[in-house]
């Protein structure tokens, strides 16, 4: 079963941008943890077209439906992306293929 979650940024006015990429692709992606069920993780960050919002991707493989809780993830995320972003919003779909 595949659960993917969208979280969605904006950036902090007079943020660096390449910093918070940065930040995303080495220490955000590694934020989520895996659970018993867990099989892998896979993320993309997406760029929307509104000027400094992005979107962070994480699709999660399961063993069961029992699902996966991306929003016990969003302190620590908005943690990691404070002085950068804010994270809007956590929006969870179920793959069903």
């Amino acid at each position: 079963m595949d659960v993917i979650g969208q979280f969605r940024f904006a950036l902090n006015p007079g943020a660096d941008e390449q910093r918070f990429l940065d930040l995303m692709r080495k220490d955000v992606f590694a934020s989520l943890q895996p659970t018993r069920i867990t099989r892998s993780f896979d993320h993309a960050l997406l760029k929307a077209p509104a000027t400094g919002q992005y979107v962070w991707q994480a699709r999660v493989d399961l063993m069961t439906d029992r699902g996966y809780n991306f929003d016990e993830h969003t302190p620590r995320v908005q943690e990691l992306v404070k002085t950068d972003a804010v994270l809007m919003g956590v929006e969870v779909f179920e793959n069903i293929g």
